[in-house]
């Protein structure tokens, strides 16, 4: 799956209304973020929002997606808006390679 290369991340945890985000980067350029809502709500439709394209999770799923940009690398992007397979991946791996240290 084809995407935008992950340089760097943000996590950005805010009051009120505003869902805790990581905001990614390529180049030192926020490009895109992950949002984060309260379990068992119905999420936004994934695609472009607040000036940035949006991939929508449940907050179960934040430990997951750190977990992700922490251990693996490299890792995409990819966001073709509602309805269309939009995920944070990683780059092929080889069998057995283990946690990078």
């Amino acid at each position: 799956m084809a995407g935008t290369k992950i340089d760097s991340y943000e996590i950005v945890y805010s009051s009120g209304k505003f869902p805790a985000r990581i905001l990614l980067k390529a180049s030192n350029s926020i490009f895109a973020q992950l949002a984060f809502y309260p379990n068992n709500t119905v999420l936004p439709p994934d695609g472009y929002s607040s000036g940035r394209n949006s991939i929508n999770y449940h907050t179960e799923d934040f430990r997951n997606c750190i977990d992700i940009l922490r251990n693996e690398s490299p890792v995409f992007f990819s966001c073709n808006g509602a309805g269309s397979e939009n995920s944070i991946n990683t780059g092929g791996e080889n069998v057995g390679d283990g946690d990078k240290n």
